[in-house]
């Protein structure tokens, strides 16, 4: 079980973390603030120590002092200000989520830190990743004899990093908290990507908890979630940067993607709490920026539509947006554009040949049924499969109509639902079967919340005030 409680303990870690600077900066419903709080925590953690390594210092070396700076600043600010907490309202959140750790993590409780899932080759780079960092500053560079005699194989990984400094904070991050458990890459790999995985479940329920009649919509989209078979691929498939971007990006929209506040004060608070979840998404997953981006030039468009007063609180915004990106990010952001640049080039491309053979299923429409968790990849092919196609293709279809009736209501997660459908069509024309196996998993926080919405509004409708 010391895996589990690991993996636990993480979680609870970024939300003690995070909670204050929630609490501080976001006028929101208390709910939203409790939600926000992991990925707020885990970004706030990530700048500091990726900061620290880039100044040349390994993460060994401060792993643990910074965890302690950290914990004493919590426990004061706790002690004085005594923010209060919505434990009532937690409670059914708490039970998803444990639930939703049952289903991930269940092998932890017979193999502890031995389950390695797929043991694929992602998790050998991410771990070479955290050895490297964990050991070594940010742009320090091999010898040529260590290199040449493979002294050390997580040197192979330093060019990557420091050479093009991008998707640096997931191994990061797991080198911290190597430093901070004890545990080497490969034990620590498994419950820091569970741990990610409920982040991202609490982050999406963050998106609907805005309202306080949206309480119960939100805890519906985070049982969805934790029993999302689709979302928890990812997961399964160690891809530990994905799992972390899905995060970042759901906490951004929930902060961001609101009607400008009266107040300049709370409005630059509120940007600058934005900007922090969208610098970590430039350093960690550059590749769901236009998930953020064009969802977010929609949503501002349609706020200036309906009323032009707005303009001067929207440029404030983007301006404190922007800074903030900088400060985080800085001097990585050429390193984030450039692999911008290559995934869109990748995904407006043809799929290769080895890509369409190796997901030839998502070109076909088992694609339906595989976006909804109906089907699994590889799985045989039955009488039920035609009854899975024709439920994932009528469920499908009705995303896109509730993705677009959301979108005109102002939910961040439709809009972002509707960008990624549309680019599925896209890529389903061009034969990008890889982009559409990763978009399926990254729509799942947003699918999950707007089917929220729309059963949300048929049992509870907006003239009964609901009581969470």
């Amino acid at each position: 079980m010391q895996a589990l409680c690991v993996t636990a303990a993480l979680f609870v870690l970024f939300a003690v973390l995070g909670y204050p600077l929630v609490y501080e900066l976001l006028d929101t419903t208390p709910l939203q603030r409790l939600l926000l709080a992991p990925v707020t925590g885990l970004c706030a953690a990530t700048f500091p120590v990726a900061t620290l390594n880039h100044l040349g210092l390994p993460v060994r070396s401060f792993g643990f002092p910074l965890l302690a700076v950290a914990l004493v600043a919590a426990v004061v600010y706790y002690v004085r200000r005594r923010p209060p907490v919505p434990w009532r309202e937690a409670r059914p959140f708490a039970a998803v989520l444990v639930l939703a750790l049952a289903f991930a993590a269940w092998p932890m409780a017979v193999f502890n830190f031995d389950w390695f899932s797929f043991g694929n080759d992602d998790m050998s780079t991410y771990t070479l990743g955290a050895n490297h960092f964990f050991s070594h500053g940010f742009f320090q560079l091999p010898p040529a004899s260590d290199l040449m005699n493979e002294r050390d194989p997580s040197w192979n990984t330093s060019f990557y990093y420091s050479y093009d400094e991008v998707r640096y904070a997931a191994p990061l991050m797991l080198a911290w908290v190597m430093s901070i458990t004890g545990l080497s890459a490969a034990a620590a790999f498994m419950p820091m990507i569970v741990a990610l995985h409920l982040v991202v479940i609490a982050a999406a329920g963050a998106l609907l908890a805005t309202r306080d009649r949206r309480g119960r919509a939100a805890l519906l989209a985070c049982l969805l979630l934790a029993v999302s078979a689709t979302l928890l691929s990812g997961t399964l498939r160690q891809l530990l940067p994905q799992d972390f971007g899905l995060a970042a990006l759901a906490a951004a929209a929930a902060v961001l993607l609101r009607p400008p506040v009266a107040q300049r004060r709370a409005m630059i608070a509120r940007a600058a709490l934005g900007s922090l979840f969208v610098g970590t998404l430039v350093i960690e997953y550059p590749e769901v920026l236009p998930f953020f981006l064009a969802p977010a030039l929609l949503y501002v468009l349609m706020s200036l539509v309906r009323s032009r007063d707005v303009r001067r609180s929207w440029a404030v915004v983007v301006a404190v947006v922007a800074v903030g990106v900088l400060v985080v990010a800085n001097e990585n952001i050429p390193g984030a554009i450039s692999l911008f640049v290559r995934q869109a080039q990748v995904a407006t491309a043809a799929g290769s040949a080895y890509d369409r053979v190796l997901f030839a299923e998502f070109l076909t429409p088992l694609v339906f049924p595989l976006l909804w968790g109906f089907a699994t990849v590889g799985g045989a092919i039955g009488p039920w499969s035609v009854v899975a196609v024709l439920c994932g293709a009528l469920a499908t279809l009705g995303a896109y109509v509730l993705a677009l009736r959301y979108s005109l209501a102002f939910e961040p997660a439709a809009l972002i639902l509707l960008i990624m459908l549309v680019i599925l069509v896209q890529l389903e024309l061009n034969g990008g079967s890889f982009g559409v196996f990763k978009l399926t998993m990254y729509a799942q926080p947003f699918l999950m919340c707007t089917v929220a919405c729309c059963f949300a509004d048929l049992v509870w409708p907006r003239g009964r005030r609901v009581v969470t």
